[in-house]
């Protein structure tokens, strides 16, 4: 499953920890065990691993890490560069402007398959 969101105009941090939040909302329904984090943005992921949640820089970030209380330590956030990450850019692209909220993908497109090929290759599961 893979999604994306279509937020207008807003921060790269904010687009990344927005992604992040629908992210954990969209896997806390599937009751998976166990979190990976992939962000390619340094400073989302250092904010995500702070362990307060008081001195948390946004209302976003204070939300992702009460969820990732939730799973109790079974939960990891990586940097991940931006061209390690091919996967994360073609799903951004799939879904056109004009479709407000979260898309929802069941289904991967084939060169999708092949882009995670090329993210293992570039170390983005490692």
């Amino acid at each position: 499953m893979s999604f994306n969101h279509f937020l207008g105009t807003c921060s790269v941090f904010d687009a990344e920890v927005r992604g992040i939040l629908d992210g954990l909302t969209l896997l806390k329904e599937q009751r998976l065990e166990r979190i990976l984090i992939h962000a390619n943005n340094l400073e989302v992921a250092q904010a995500l691993r702070m362990n307060t949640l008081a001195i948390s820089i946004s209302a976003l970030v204070r939300r992702i890490q009460k969820l990732l209380l939730q799973y109790k330590g079974h939960w990891v956030v990586k940097h991940i560069p931006r061209e390690a990450n091919c996967v994360a850019d073609k799903i951004a692209k799939l879904f056109s402007a004009d479709k407000v909220g979260v898309n929802v993908l069941t289904t991967a497109p084939m060169d999708l398959l092949d882009l995670i090929d090329k993210d293992k290759t570039n170390g983005a599961f490692d």
